[in-house]
């Protein structure tokens, strides 16, 4: 996307479901990418009746209106990556599949499948999620499904490797296969596959913490990470902020915590924050 103007501030176009909560979704986008350094254009997909335990209800936002949207954003700012989170309905995806066949290929695209909410509430169902697999998926730089949406969208699969193998074949250049919990060894792995490298599993200690939109966090983590950072690199460190993000989780209410997302204001412990332009770790 050409910019119409030099920024210092690298843009993030993050297509979500407005969660009331502030937990996950566009909220949880907003804040990701703001403490990150960047700065978040969202646009809102979906808006959902949800708390800290479940969603409740689904309107989506028209297809129409969100094209608008994109086309508005995308003429007067630009943007240097794309988030994909909660997509509802069948206009919206088709929507954007055809957007996406037309994106240039340095425009890192960031897929976070939102299948399900944590409390089990059904955000695609078959019918959707076949659709969802034929116009987003071919276009993603990378999919972050946790096991159980991988799972979902390869059901034909028998294992790990099969899950991905599948995503990968759809077109996907890479598959990040999150939330695997070995609890013997009390770690949570997220393995990396990607069309031409091995496997790279990655380990993190197990938190005794269920957090709402630890995996927006780190989808919108990695989409202002590629701006700047190749793809492995750029995992490594939105991994690293999402883990501190969900330890230093608080409650506001009955259900699921909330990813502190500006941890490190509040924890010399976590020294400066990472941004995506300066850290050269």
């Amino acid at each position: 996307m050409l910019k119409q103007h030099q920024r210092d501030c690298p843009t993030v176009l993050c297509l979500s479901g407005l969660d009331p909560t502030g937990g996950a979704g566009i909220a949880a986008d907003i804040s990701t990418i703001a403490s990150l350094g960047g700065h978040a254009l969202p646009v809102v997909t979906t808006l959902t009746v949800q708390d800290t335990l479940n969603v409740k209800q689904l309107v989506p936002v028209s297809a129409a209106l969100i094209k608008q949207q994109i086309a508005t954003i995308e003429a007067d700012i630009g943007f240097d990556a794309i988030k994909i989170g909660m997509l509802a309905d069948a206009d919206t995806i088709k929507m954007l599949g055809e957007y996406l066949t037309a994106l240039p290929n340095n425009i890192p695209v960031v897929v976070d499948p939102i299948i399900a909410a944590g409390g089990g509430f059904t955000i695609l169902t078959d019918e959707l999620l076949a659709l969802y697999s034929e116009c987003i998926l071919p276009f993603a730089t990378i999919v972050t499904p946790n096991l159980a949406e991988a799972k979902r969208l390869a059901p034909s699969a028998k294992n790990l490797q099969g899950y991905a193998e599948t995503l990968l074949n759809m077109g996907s250049e890479a598959v990040l296969v999150t939330g695997i919990i070995d609890k013997g060894k009390q770690t949570l792995s997220n393995t990396l596959f990607t069309q031409d490298k091995k496997p790279i599993m990655h380990e993190w200690p197990l938190l005794d913490v269920e957090s709402h939109g630890s995996g927006c966090t780190l989808a919108s983590a990695i989409a202002g990470m590629l701006i700047f950072r190749k793809l492995e690199e750029a995992i490594q460190v939105a991994q690293h902020f999402a883990f501190h993000s969900v330890a230093n989780s608080f409650a506001i209410g009955q259900g699921q915590l909330i990813p502190n997302r500006f941890f490190w204001a509040e924890d010399d412990d976590e020294g400066e924050p990472i941004t995506a332009a300066n850290d050269e770790e």
